[in-house]
């Protein structure tokens, strides 16, 4: 179980107290002298940053930081402006943004390189290491301890040393190497005792409580965090006391103390730092499974969790995860207990593998290494450091004027010469502008005047073909001429097709969907194109079993059957073959792959990609005849879709085209009479009472609509049942067959037969 430890966050040391022990009157007295200081100069924004020190609010300290930075940068003050960015980037480790944090850090960092300031330097390499030590990067906070020792060393900051010590006590602790962690502790309490820091001491004090927690030695923990509370609470070192808190909390959790425990993690709660509460959330969801409240732990689990996710803390993620595996088993979740034990175990993994601590071990040997021979140079250093320094300042300043002096002028030609060039540039851009949308007005027109005359054309058409559709369905029922017949079948079948095509090519088509037997859709179709292929004296060969079956709209695939047998005879020659096969689809086994073959003209390889395209016409090259009328392979593509199929075509010109198409398989093989030899639709039925009671509802619901409401109609007939009766289902197919040929004369009288 993880332990609060507290990070000596001294390059904001003052920040801290100010916040919580701060003297009123040192506030007011700096706020008054920026009241009455309104001259814009270095002097003020050294006001405005030491007024953001003494700040009780860290949203004030934001202010004038902010107001400090822009006052630096208007100034070049480069010191003021590396200051801001130090608070700023405070602001931020306070509210636990760390990317923004380290974003501002970095920004200080590289100022006070330049500026040679080794005290804000440190400041910002301290903060950086802080927050990932925050995160558990052991590594690379271990690596910016040093870099902050060295500079620390040279420089005897004494608070800054104490600090690294302290942090490079907790890294060592978070390893397990409590020898070492002891060691550093004790280094930065000795340096406090030095100068007189007991605040630091205290935040070292409850460090040192954490090992004995991990050692098991409850007593010994209690009495360093209750040594560590008390001096926050002199201090008010409000960060601080929930971190005591949370760790006296979780030794009443070892010893099972549960009351008391709960009691610390509650108050602490009151402190609302994120990152502590992470862990004092994670104390109380394993309480609460202990009490088996397993959904009270889980709520808890999952808040600590997220926040320290939010704020990419690796270990108390790690236990989380742990915690969740516990509570997801208990709940009998095994699959989610798992999971949660893999991200546990992979997080464990990451902390403590070897590579880690053998870099963290070369990073400590490195350093002693370099304090070593650092010390051994830095007599030499000194005697030469002052002459050469100032050698190299003078260098620097008269470079830097010869070379600000050229960059100006450079700057000011470029300058003058991009002012010319964009005046010129927006000339021809205003006047281009305008020309376009002078343009884009006239395509506006002819666009809208276009769109107008298809609107009208799509319409007169729709009109003239709907018109056309009743009187060629009376001539088909009242015609005992096969040839007229058969013409007018045809003539209706390419009618439908506009409609349905103008209907469905901006919306999906609406089936009825039915377990059918393929060979009888297919038979039915080679009835209806009999006709036709006698006077060719070509014999279509049907090679679909009997036993095949399909869940699909019947209608529509009949209709689908007689577009492409129509084509395929249309362009076959007189004596010529057409074969319709079907088989299971190669790349879904629920589909079935049904194949027409004739051995007509063919189709050229270059028109295949806009055989379905609507109105696309393809002419052979010998005969100059239409391949195809342009709308009834357009209509099958979009009716094929519509079951969730494919259509395709090959063709070898003057040898063979193959036309096939996809659709679904029926889940069962139920034998459906739905579809009904063509001959038989015509005959008279006649219904006996208990018949004409069963038909009255649906009767009812007929005369609502008009006969061109085909999708209402279909529904409808779709209900009725074919097992009432003979009569019933022959009446039902007639109702199907008047509906599809939209034949308003034979609706009215069917209905009035009833």
């Amino acid at each position: 179980i993880y332990m609060s430890k507290n990070i000596f966050v001294f390059t904001i040391l003052n920040l801290i107290i100010s916040f919580t022990y701060s003297q009123t009157s040192v506030k007011d007295s700096l706020e008054n002298l920026l009241l009455n200081y309104k001259k814009e100069d270095t002097i003020r924004v050294n006001l405005l940053t030491q007024t953001a020190y003494e700040q009780n609010h860290i949203d004030t300290l934001l202010i004038y930081s902010k107001k400090a930075e822009k006052l630096s940068k208007k100034l070049n003050f480069i010191k003021g402006e590396a200051v801001s960015y130090r608070l700023i980037g405070a602001y931020y480790q306070f509210t636990d943004n760390f990317p923004k944090a380290i974003e501002y850090f970095e920004k200080s960092k590289k100022l006070s390189k330049e500026i040679k300031n080794s005290k804000i330097l440190a400041d910002c390499l301290l903060s950086i290491a802080i927050i990932y030590l925050y995160q558990s990067n052991n590594y690379k906070s271990l690596d910016y301890h040093y870099q902050v020792l060295k500079i620390a060393e040279k420089n005897k900051y004494n608070l800054i040393i104490s600090g690294c010590y302290n942090n490079i006590g907790m890294i060592y602790q978070e390893l397990n190497e409590y020898s070492k962690s002891r060691e550093f502790y004790e280094k930065s309490i000795k340096i406090n005792n030095k100068i007189g820091d007991e605040m630091s001491t205290g935040t070292t004090l409850n460090n040192i409580g954490t090992i004995y927690f991990d050692e098991a030695n409850y007593e010994q923990a209690l009495i360093y965090y209750n040594r560590a509370l008390k001096v926050n609470e002199k201090y008010k070192n409000m960060y601080d006391i929930a971190s005591c808190l949370l760790n006296i909390g979780s030794v009443y959790y070892r010893l099972e103390k549960n009351v008391e425990a709960l009691d610390f993690f509650q108050k602490s709660l009151e402190y609302g730092n994120k990152r502590i509460n992470s862990s004092v959330y994670y104390y109380i969801g394993a309480i609460k499974l202990k009490q088996k409240k397993t959904l009270k732990a889980l709520e808890y689990a999952l808040i600590s969790l997220k926040i320290s996710k939010e704020l990419e803390l690796i270990i108390e993620q790690r236990d989380s995860y742990k915690l969740l595996a516990i509570i997801y088993k208990n709940r009998n979740n095994y699959k989610k207990a798992y999971e949660n034990q893999l991200l546990y175990e992979k997080l464990k993994d990451s902390i403590f593998n070897e590579k880690n601590i053998r870099d963290i071990t070369n990073l400590e040997n490195h350093y002693k290494f370099d304090k070593e021979k650092q010390a051994i140079k830095v007599k030499q250093q000194k005697k030469d450091a002052v002459n050469k320094e100032y050698e190299k300042q003078q260098k620097i300043i008269r470079n830097l004027f010869i070379g600000a002096f050229i960059l100006t002028l450079f700057l000011f030609f470029i300058i003058f010469r991009s002012f010319i060039q964009k005046s010129k540039a927006n000339n021809i851009l205003k006047q281009q502008k305008e020309k376009i949308k002078l343009q884009s007005e006239i395509l506006t027109e002819k666009n809208k005047q276009l769109e107008e005359l298809s609107n009208f054309k799509e319409g007169l058409t729709g009109m003239i073909i709907h018109d056309l559709k009743n009187p060629i369905s009376t001539i088909i029922s009242i015609s005992k001429n096969k040839e007229i017949t058969s013409i007018c079948w045809h003539l209706l079948n390419m009618v439908s097709n506009i409609l349905d095509v103008q209907r469905y090519e901006d919306s999906k088509m609406k089936l009825i969907l039915k377990s059918y037997s393929l060979y009888k859709l297919s038979n039915n179709a080679l009835q209806q194109v009999k006709l036709l292929a006698e006077q060719k004296r070509i014999v279509p060969q049907n090679n679909i079993p009997l036993n095949r079956f399909i869940e699909a709209d019947d209608e529509i695939i009949y209709r689908i059957f007689i577009n492409l047998l129509t084509n395929a005879i249309k362009y076959t020659p007189e004596n010529g073959k057409i074969i319709i096969n079907c088989e299971e689809d190669s790349k879904n086994s629920n589909f079935t792959r049904i194949s027409i073959t004739d051995n007509g003209i063919g189709i050229e390889e270059d028109k295949l990609k806009s055989i379905f395209d609507k109105f696309t016409q393809i002419i052979a090259k010998k005969s100059g005849k239409a391949r195809a009328t342009g709308i009834g392979l357009t209509f099958c593509k979009i009716a094929i879709e519509a079951h969730g199929g494919e259509i395709n075509v090959t063709s070898i010109p003057n040898k063979e085209t193959i036309f096939s198409f996809t659709i679904p398989i029926a889940k069962e093989n139920v034998k459906n009479e739905n579809i009904i030899i063509i001959e038989e639709r015509t005959k008279k039925i006649e219904l006996n009472k208990k018949e004409k009671k069963y038909l009255e509802h649906f009767i009812i619901r007929y005369k609502k609509y008009d006969i061109f409401d085909i999708m209402p109609l279909r529904k409808i007939t779709a209900e009725i049942d074919d097992n009432f009766s003979e009569n019933i289902k022959n009446w039902k197919a007639k109702m199907q067959q008047i509906v599809y040929n939209t034949n308003e004369t034979e609706f009215k009288e069917l209905l009035m037969n009833c």
